[in-house]
């Protein structure tokens, strides 16, 4: 599936945009709302006693919506712009596997997160029609994560397993933004995210890492 919507977004990078003439009507600020799909995998440490215990990597494809403004540094030029945007994102982390310690069972590690976050964001647009724009830009990505139907435990609720190490999420995330995309009508852009690495756990037991990718629409109200 993920190589499916790479493949997507590169072959519309392909559109032939010279065809496009050049229109020098002066940008101005707009608003815009978007939704993407949102693939984040977590990962354990390579020497937390979760992973050497058997724990795994495992990556979710749930939805994550936004809305921000984008405002040009020069509205004659257009080619810098600056952009803030909120957003709303979510995923969930969900492995199973045989514990390699004691009790030797079937175990479940598990939970949902939704991460409510604000990006600035700096874009500068190396083509830059009118209708259409090919971009790319940084921001860095502030959010606050929550966490549900958080589990630890036997596969099998009746197993016996021994008392539970906790997840220590931890509570803010700071992670870098790449973005590039392609504006391909007046009112829709398609972009593609780029989150680093980021902590979802404090060092202890899981040590868990997540890193995310975004591909999505905007549309420009």
């Amino acid at each position: 599936m993920k190589k499916y919507l790479y493949t997507t977004l590169v072959a519309l990078f392909f559109i032939p945009f010279f065809a496009v003439a050049q229109d020098t009507t002066p940008d101005k600020i707009f608003f815009y709302g978007a939704v993407a799909m949102n693939i984040t995998t977590n990962t354990p440490g390579s020497t937390a006693p979760y992973a050497q215990n058997g724990g795994k990597a495992y990556t979710s494809y749930l939805p994550a919506f936004s809305f921000g403004f984008s405002a040009p540094t020069d509205p004659n030029s257009g080619k810098v712009c600056f952009r803030g945007e909120l957003s709303v994102s979510f995923s969930k982390y969900n492995s199973q596997y045989k514990n390699r310690a004691y009790p030797y069972v079937s175990a479940r590690a598990s939970y949902n997160e939704m991460s409510i976050g604000f990006t600035p964001q700096i874009i500068y647009n190396f083509y830059n029609a009118q209708n259409f724009k090919i971009y790319a830009g940084a921001g860095l990505n502030i959010s606050k994560p929550s966490y549900s139907k958080v589990y630890y435990g036997p596969q099998d609720p009746g197993t016996y397993f021994p008392p539970n190490n906790t997840y220590d999420f931890v509570d803010f995330d700071t992670r870098v933004l790449l973005k590039g995309g392609i504006q391909v009508h007046k009112h829709f852009e398609v972009f593609f995210n780029y989150l680093t690495n980021a902590e979802t756990t404090n060092r202890g037991y899981f040590q868990l890492n997540k890193n995310t990718e975004q591909v999505g629409v905007n549309y420009i109200l």
